[in-house]
């Protein structure tokens, strides 16, 4: 049996409901007319669909890139640089070749810098050798740009307007051979007289004087086992002189013999 009491009761509260859901109901209608969306209802968690398409738009554009590389055109490409180029600017920011990096110092100050250096260190290592030979009071020693100045005097290599070496002399000069005896230096001998004329069966002029001196040396360094390749022969007669030749000291300090020894210098061809 079907109690008509229950059913009485659900027509009730159907009827309720339809009164209570007319309003919302009647609001759609309107809403539907005039043209307005019906908002929808949102559900929670539907933050990652953000991420997700901007992960999905990246992929592509990667794609798309690989593709173009894919089909690469030389053409389009120097067409592409050049319309980047600057006229105030240049070659442009894309240039196959790059503008070099100025700097405040020339190549050839780097290299100056460089040689000086080694002069220094040569220098050190000359001094060093001068005093372990006990040669200090015979041979002076400077820095000048390119190497190192040995410079001996007349009276500790040869006797007045003579070019044969004194016993002293060769030993000097022997003793000098073993600090010469370096890789990658050349030696350059140069033979100084003061300003007074000479003229005898030997020597003509200052000119002989000093080169003959000059040979001397060479001779017996070659002798005591220096490689002839490095070594060259300089005559200067009186044009040199370091001292003022009115003076009788000055003159003495005039002859003399200076070795000029640069680090790396490169063998004359011939």
């Amino acid at each position: 049996m079907i109690d008509n009491t229950s059913l009485g009761n659900d027509e009730k509260v159907a009827d309720i409901a339809s009164e209570q859901l007319a309003p919302l109901i009647k609001a759609a209608r309107r809403r539907r007319k005039a043209g307005r969306p019906v908002p929808q209802p949102q559900g929670p968690g539907d933050e990652w669909m953000i991420t997700y398409m901007d992960t999905v738009t990246l992929l592509v554009t990667l794609f798309v890139i690989l593709l173009s590389f894919a089909n690469f055109d030389e053409a389009k490409y120097r067409a592409f640089t050049n319309a980047l180029s600057i006229t105030d600017y240049g070659v442009g920011v894309l240039s196959s070749s790059p503008r070099p990096i100025e700097s405040e110092f020339s190549q050839d100050d780097i290299i100056m810098k460089t040689i000086s250096d080694t002069a220094e260190i040569m220098a050190d290592e000359f001094r060093t050798s001068i005093e372990a030979s006990g040669l200090a009071d015979q041979v002076s020693l400077n820095s000048v740009p390119a190497g190192v100045e040995l410079e001996i005097n007349e009276s500790v290599l040869f006797s007045i307007g003579s070019a044969e070496l004194t016993q002293l002399g060769r030993s000097v000069i022997e003793n000098l051979a073993g600090i010469l005896d370096k890789p990658g230096i050349m030696a350059s001998v140069e033979g100084h007289t003061d300003n007074v004329p000479i003229q005898t069966e030997k020597y003509g002029s200052n000119w002989e004087l000093s080169g003959a001196r000059a040979s001397a040396v060479v001779r017996y360094l070659i002798g005591a086992g220096v490689d002839p390749d490095v070594l060259r022969i300089v005559g200067y007669a009186d044009t040199k002189p370091k001292w003022n030749n009115e003076t009788a000291d000055g003159r003495k300090n005039n002859r003399r013999v200076n070795v000029i020894v640069s680090f790396n210098e490169a063998k004359d061809p011939g």
